[in-house]
């Protein structure tokens, strides 16, 4: 396992689990939809477990790995854009001291 996950792997991870579909989550990101089942089998195989059980001809099924991570990839990226955030109004001085917390 790498000792960190790729950002852009975890993107279209958290992407498929909103559309439930790797189709639907291509056509939101831009990419075809082989991309992202090889971005979807990249971070499996980073992490060395199956996030996602694929059946043909219906809907994704998230296995209880995939829903911890999509869970823990939600607070990432909620917590990375409340970064972003406070360190444009420090930049732009509309406030005064960054906090970080977890």
């Amino acid at each position: 396992m790498k000792s960190q996950p790729d950002l852009k792997l975890l993107a279209t991870f958290l992407a498929v689990v909103r559309r439930g579909s790797m189709a639907e989550a291509a056509v939101a990101l831009g990419y075809v939809p082989s991309a992202v089942s090889q971005h979807i089998a990249a971070l499996e195989r980073d992490l060395g477990i199956e996030l996602i059980v694929r059946r043909p001809g219906s809907r994704l099924i998230l296995t209880a790995a995939g829903r911890s991570l999509a869970q823990a990839t939600e607070t990432l990226f909620d917590a990375t854009a409340r970064f972003q955030d406070a360190a444009h109004g420090i930049a732009n001085r509309e406030i005064a001291e960054l906090r970080v917390g977890a």
